[in-house]
């Protein structure tokens, strides 16, 4: 049994990584699990293949279920999440490290902007959305620039949601980010520039 830390699917399958390592799923209801069997923090569908986290190193496999470790460049930093936003694979660190990769092989380091622990990130509106402690938020172009622009929307964790689209209805099809926090804290922003802050009923820490 695997407790999960990610989930991603591709078609009709799913595959779950964890404390216990990776599993595999055909249908969503009956599980497997496969080659890796040590701790996995995310895993991701890249459109050709799946890449997961397993300890510090990366893992590829094309149907889910077999796994190898891959040789790979530029990964010499620490790497705490692995994000997919589109055709673009992102590794944040620790301390600060953004690294990106078009092929899961050959990673290129983002100039480091800060020493701030880095949770997750976004693609929105053709620009990429990092968001770390302290309410860290950086930005950059999705054509690899540098990521240069910070800015620091609230105190304290923050964890930055996937962008969501509207609710069917609504009075427009604009797209938002929206970021989450300690005390339950929400912010919402349609430009990644303008953030408003959302009435939430929890004082916990909420997560993506």
């Amino acid at each position: 049994q695997i407790q999960a830390n990610d989930i991603t699917g591709h078609n009709s399958s799913l595959v779950a990584s964890g404390e216990r390592g990776i599993g595999f799923s055909p249908d969503g209801l009956k599980w497997q699990p496969t080659d890796v069997t040590t701790y996995a923090r995310d895993v991701v569908w890249t459109g050709r293949e799946y890449l997961a986290l397993v300890d510090n190193s990366i893992f590829g496999s094309a149907d889910g279920i077999n796994w190898r470790e891959l040789t790979v460049s530029g990964t010499r930093k620490p790497i705490t999440t692995l994000i997919q936003l589109e055709n673009l694979t992102v590794a944040l660190g620790p301390w600060g490290e953004i690294l990106t990769t078009n092929d899961g092989r050959s990673w290129t380091s983002a100039p480091q902007v800060t020493t701030e622990y880095l949770h997750s990130a976004a693609l929105f509106k053709n620009t990429i959305y990092v968001v770390g402690k302290r309410g860290t938020i950086l930005s950059g172009t999705i054509d690899y620039s540098p990521i240069v622009h910070e800015q620091n929307i609230m105190p304290g964790d923050n964890y930055l949601l996937s962008r969501r689209a509207l609710q069917a209805g609504a009075s427009n099809n604009a797209d938002i980010l929206v970021v989450v926090g300690d005390s339950g804290t929400i912010r919402t922003s349609e430009n990644g520039q303008d953030w408003h802050c959302v009435p939430s009923i929890t004082s916990q820490t909420l997560r993506d």
